[in-house]
């Protein structure tokens, strides 16, 4: 009996140990698993959601959420969503300044409020949001960002593979991942927006309005990486972007893509970044590397990738630049029948200012380009580029670029160029830059805004017009290419419309030069075909007919173990006997 007994004793240690082994331990802290033990959290706990629960409260350590933010508790522990899901009908916290993750929100949030996120309204301190998907709708609310409505002063906030499928509306400042950042720096990494976002303000899949205007110092500093808006957005007014609506600080956008429509009905709209404030300068941006597929529309400043990047008398160590950055989008600007200020647009971007060290380099734009203007309110209202639409700097660089995009203007008070200068235009400044024929000049010198534009200066040197054919068959990309004395565009030919900016993994898009000096993709050697080595005899079988395949090995080698720990508990079981 007692050999039996030791037997099943060893049997059960066995099936623990590989019990033990695939089986997840449970996150750190306490576990949450109704409504009551959410709201009973302390302020600086760590918890875990063991089960989906339900809410129809923000937390705010039992007390009424406050209109005076600042007076609500902040939440500085952790909560670790577990993979659950959390349904409510509120913003999980008022003021968040710990970490929430690993979370799904979902449900219908009537913000009723200034500012609303579905993981928090707002916050004023350091916080972390990451592996969190927000499926809850918002309204009803001024400023709403779908993980976080609006940062007020404070520190820092990290946002991590993050993802807002839900539609949202505001009255003001909206963005997929956050509203309104205000003196705060905020690091968006691996960022999707989803949903359609509707505002009358300020708008953008990513980050809305970013920065305070006439800011006293550079405090804010955005830093987006990797993100991507699939939602549209739509503003009345103001600034909207696919990313970035509006900025008043310094923000790097890198290696983003906006997929959905951006419309504004008032003034700005971008594929990448909609405007840089006028107000202050402190502002700075970098864009590179990103990509818009998505129509703009807009009846004022409107750009493929940015609207206004850049501003007058900017700060002399602040930059404006966009780099390797590609335009697909389609771009449609009707003017309305009467406003005051003058209106850009650009393949690429709108309008830019900048010094010395600002630029638009090594850019393509496929999108085609429509203007309007016949309600126009005054003489040149629209400049309108196949690259850049207008600059204030007679250094701002324009090197590198293409247009394969058509644009097509009606009204009078249009100007069309490759690019629109309101300075004498450098050649150092603008170089190596290709479009297809358009009814306008390379580059245009708009000089003093009185001038006529009848007398605007054609100047060739700057910007070569170039049929379709040549854009498509790899000679501008190799042109570029050896006019910069680096690879900077890549195109498999036959495929790719317009040179890209990213090789393929076996080189085939490689822009070469034949002997004849025309330009294409490297010819691939033909594969010789060497005849079949003699087969030798197939190796002796190392086992016997129908054994166990390597899994079977491992199997036997496992029952192999655990019979020995058996034996040896049995062994010693005997022994014990006698």
């Amino acid at each position: 009996m007692k050999k039996i007994t030791s037997i099943a004793l060893a049997l059960i240690m066995i099936a623990s140990l590989l019990a033990v082994s695939i089986s997840a331990a449970d996150p750190e802290g306490t576990p949450i698993t109704n409504a009551a033990e959410f709201a009973a959290m302390t302020a600086d706990g760590v918890y875990y959601l063991a089960n989906d629960i339900t809410l129809d409260a923000t937390w705010n350590a039992g007390a009424a959420v406050s209109a005076t933010y600042k007076e609500n508790t902040a939440f500085t522990g952790t909560l670790d969503g577990n993979g659950k899901t959390v349904t409510t009908t509120a913003p999980l916290f008022a003021n968040l300044q710990g970490t929430v993750k690993n979370l799904t929100i979902a449900g219908t949030i009537d913000g009723n409020a200034l500012y609303c996120g579905a993981v928090s309204m707002w916050t004023n301190g350091t916080l972390t949001v990451e592996n969190v998907t927000n499926k809850a709708t918002i309204t009803n609310a001024s400023t709403v960002g779908g993980m976080l409505g609006y940062c007020a002063t404070g520190t820092e906030a990290t946002f991590t593979n993050c993802v807002n499928d839900a539609d949202l509306v505001a009255t003001s400042q909206i963005g997929g991942i956050v509203g309104y950042v205000q003196d705060y720096t905020v690091t968006i990494t691996n960022c999707v927006n989803n949903g359609n976002l509707t505002t009358d303000n300020y708008g953008a899949g990513i980050i809305g309005r970013f920065g305070r205007d006439k800011a006293a110092a550079p405090k804010s500093v955005a830093t987006i990486i990797g993100c991507t808006n699939n939602g549209n957005v739509n503003s009345t007014k103001s600034q909207c972007g696919g990313i970035l609506g509006y900025l008043v600080g310094e923000a790097i956008i890198k290696n983003c893509v906006n997929n959905g429509d951006v419309a504004n009905k008032g003034l700005t709209a971008a594929g990448i970044f909609g405007a840089v404030s006028n107000t202050a300068d402190i502002s700075a941006i970098t864009i590179e590397n990103c990509v818009n597929y998505g129509k703009i529309s807009s009846s004022g400043i409107a750009g493929g990738i940015g609207g206004r990047v850049g501003r007058a008398n900017p700060h002399p160590e602040k930059n404006y630049y966009i780099k390797n950055c590609v335009n697909f989008g389609e771009i449609v600007v009707t003017a309305p029948e009467a406003h005051g200020d003058s209106m850009y647009v650009g393949g690429i971007a709108g309008y830019a200012w900048g010094g010395s060290a600002n630029g638009l380099i090594n850019c393509v734009n496929s999108g085609n380009i429509t203007v309007d203007s016949t309600l126009g309110a005054h003489a040149y209202d629209y400049c309108v580029g196949g690259i850049l639409g207008y600059v204030n700097s007679s250094t701002y660089e324009c090197k590198n670029n293409v247009n394969a995009g058509a644009v097509a203007t009606t009204g009078e008070y249009t100007s069309v160029a490759l690019t629109v200068y309101n300075k004498n235009a450098e050649a150092t400044a603008i170089a190596n830059n290709y479009s297809v024929a358009i009814a306008g000049i390379a580059v245009a010198n708009l000089g003093d805004k009185a001038a006529d534009p009848a007398t605007f200066a054609e100047a060739t040197a700057f910007a070569t017009a170039v049929e379709a054919a040549q854009i498509e068959n790899g000679t501008v990309a190799g042109l570029i290419n050896e006019a910069a004395g680096e690879t900077i565009y890549y195109q498999a030919i036959g495929t790719d419309k317009a040179p890209v900016l990213s090789a393929a993994e076996d080189g085939s898009n490689a822009i070469v030069k034949n002997a004849d000096g025309t330009f294409g993709n490297p010819v691939k050697e033909p594969e010789t075909t060497e005849p079949a080595p003699e087969t030798t005899a197939p190796a002796p079988e190392t086992t016997e007919p129908g054994s166990s395949s390597d899994t079977g090995d491992s199997f036997v080698i496992f029952a192999v173990i655990a019979a020995i720990s058996v034996l040896g508990v049995a062994v010693v079981a005997k022994r014990r006997e006698n």
